[in-house]
């Protein structure tokens, strides 16, 4: 049973990742295609896009039913950005041997995606580092282990021992 502690943390949780979906979209997002839109001329890719070459390239999913599952996308939807992103030479679509699933199709990121999503995520950071040119140098130091400290909570699952 969930102690009062853990529901005020909860709620603080909830508010915090609301907040961030604005933020979000103010440091994040802006650098994105938008439907054939570009908010910015740095970046031809769109969000959905930039998360799929991502997880593709950092953390080796490669699949459109792993892709579907880490991006909670429908298989369907995704499907279709993934056909996009090779279409317009992004990704690689790679069979599999002879002794896998024929159905499966494995990618990969060309010279193309990578320098794209390289491109893109340092346009990412640099939107992201505008916004912390107003902080102290101290509040940067304590921002910077915090959330040093989240993502190694995050990453561990809560288990404080991985």
């Amino acid at each position: 049973m969930p102690t009062e502690q853990m529901l005020e943390i909860s709620k603080e949780f909830i508010w915090f990742n609301i907040n961030m979906l604005s933020w979000n979209k103010e440091y994040v997002e802006k650098g994105c295609n938008i439907n054939g839109k570009t908010l910015s001329t740095a970046n031809e890719l769109t969000l959905r896009q930039f998360h799929t070459l991502f997880v593709i390239h950092h953390f080796c999913i490669n699949t459109v039913s792993g892709l579907s599952e880490t991006l909670h996308i429908s298989k369907s939807s995704l499907s279709l950005t993934i056909g996009g992103l090779v279409k317009d030479g992004y990704l690689l679509a790679e069979k599999p041997t002879a002794d896998e699933d024929q159905r499966k199709v494995y990618f990969s990121l060309t010279e193309k995606g990578q320098q794209s999503l390289r491109k893109m995520l340092d346009q990412v950071i640099c939107n992201v580092a505008n916004f912390f040119e107003v902080f102290s140098k101290e509040d940067l130091d304590r921002l910077q282990n915090a959330f040093h400290d989240l993502n190694q909570i995050f990453i561990s699952g809560g288990n404080q021992h991985a």
